[in-house]
């Protein structure tokens, strides 16, 4: 299974590389564990967190935005590698 996803890892990173991409990653939350596993991918979607690192580490042109209500703990620090992290207090009503 790993070796797939490598694959499926490698197959974006090429196309991130080669064009100008949008990639969104929107409500990342829904795939991390809660309580006191936070930030923790749940069982079955690890592969998200060596995908996060790939883009975080490999030299590319496109942009990604990821929205999430928790910060995964594993993966690359946008101001380290030429992003921006932003972070969101709740909205007032």
């Amino acid at each position: 299974m790993l070796f797939r996803s490598e694959q499926k890892i490698s197959r974006l990173l090429h196309y991130l590389k080669s064009k100008k991409c949008l990639l969104i990653l929107d409500n990342l939350e829904s795939i991390l564990e809660g309580g006191t596993q936070t930030g923790n991918y749940r069982s079955g979607y690890e592969d998200y967190g060596h995908l996060l690192k790939q883009i975080g580490s490999v030299p590319h042109q496109s942009c990604v935005l990821l929205t999430s209500r928790e910060e995964p703990t594993n993966r690359a620090h946008p101001d380290d590698e030429g992003g921006v992290a932003l972070k969101k207090k709740g909205m007032r009503s």
